[in-house]
């Protein structure tokens, strides 16, 4: 079983809103307000839902499987949200084409690689009963000639409430392609259902949480003896303390590997808890939650140079190699 393969395939090409969008010379004339810059300032950037291990340039041939696995993942969630963000960076550039009560609009844009469809981006600012602001986004398609900001198919949505006393805030994304599909738009990815998180960056420590389902599950309901569902439905969660020290957890099954295909339990699903220091000293532990191989744990600990330090591998004939002594944490995670 190599999560790092099956994760690689799963998330690898997901792209739902990298269009060659528009090359917009909108600029108009002026300059930002006060108002429209607080708009733009409320909309998300690569760094609010990217994460990072430290020491990550300096990965060699022997560095430890699950660091591996751990930075392989990492980078997936990484691209996947940087390519769900590309064009809200290009708006970001853009002056809002026209202001509508308590918002802004940016569009229509034509969608040049989809016919009889422009691009629009609509933020809308409220002002809930606790205090200060929420800016809630959506941006999307319109019929071509259309600039109806209620006639709006959203694919990406999301909020955000700025922190009153700290730079950043709280907010949520949400990629849904349902009813794109519904209105035959053409999208990137045939198999992307969803990819929805939340991130909060004016605390510590900072947060990030992220799932991605596909359309079709991975394999199809017929080879699973467990029946229909999401099987493939991947959940990754990250945690930095202010000292650098972090946390991974990911869960997802192992569709990709066809040692667990099919099997009277039911398709094999994994939970994985990855914790480092921030001289990238650091411990994984995996563990099969259900499924044929359900019961089954992998320990790796990994030492300030990145290389194995310790493993204990359970699902491969009780193999135990170096010092427990050496690992990060001495202990499971909680709840593990």
């Amino acid at each position: 079983m190599n999560p790092r393969d099956k994760a690689s395939r799963s998330l690898v090409g997901f792209a739902p809103l990298t269009s060659a969008l528009l090359v917009v010379a909108l600029l108009g004339c002026g300059n930002y307000s006060n108002e429209d810059l607080a708009f733009v300032e409320a909309l998300p950037e690569q760094g609010d839902l990217q994460a990072s291990l430290p020491r990550q340039g300096t990965l060699t041939v022997n560095a430890d499987d699950w660091y591996r696995t751990t930075k392989a993942l990492i980078a997936i969630f990484n691209g996947a949200v940087e390519k769900s963000l590309a064009l809200i960076g290009s708006i970001r550039h853009q002056y809002p084409t026209r202001r509508i009560n308590h918002g802004r609009v940016w569009g229509p844009y034509p969608a040049e690689d989809k016919p009889g469809w422009s691009w629009m981006m609509v933020m809308r600012e409220t002002n809930p009963a606790g205090g200060g602001s929420l800016f809630t986004y959506q941006l999307g398609f319109v019929p071509r000639g259309s600039a109806n900001e209620n006639a709006l198919i959203a694919v990406l949505s999301g909020t955000f409430a700025p922190s009153a006393t700290t730079r950043g805030g709280h907010g949520t994304i949400n990629v849904d392609t349902a009813e794109a599909r519904l209105n035959d738009i053409p999208l990137d990815n045939d198999n992307l259902a969803s990819l929805k998180g939340s991130y909060a960056n004016d605390a510590w420590p900072r947060t990030i949480e992220l799932t991605w389902i596909p359309v079709t599950p991975n394999p199809p309901p017929a080879q699973d003896p467990k029946g229909p569902g999401d099987s493939s439905k991947s959940h990754y969660s990250f945690q930095l303390e202010q000292s650098g020290e972090g946390r991974v957890t990911y869960s997802y099954d192992d569709a990709g590997n066809p040692a667990s295909l099919p099997g009277p339990a039911g398709l094999d699903q994994f939970g994985v808890v990855s914790r480092w220091q921030p001289t990238g000293i650091g411990r994984a532990d995996a563990k099969v939650t259900s499924g044929d191989f359900a019961g089954a744990t992998i320990t790796h600990c990994w030492d300030d140079s990145l290389q194995t330090s310790y493993k204990a591998e359970t699902s491969l004939g009780g193999v135990q190699a170096g010092d427990p002594g050496s690992c990060a944490y001495a202990d499971l995670p909680t709840g593990f």
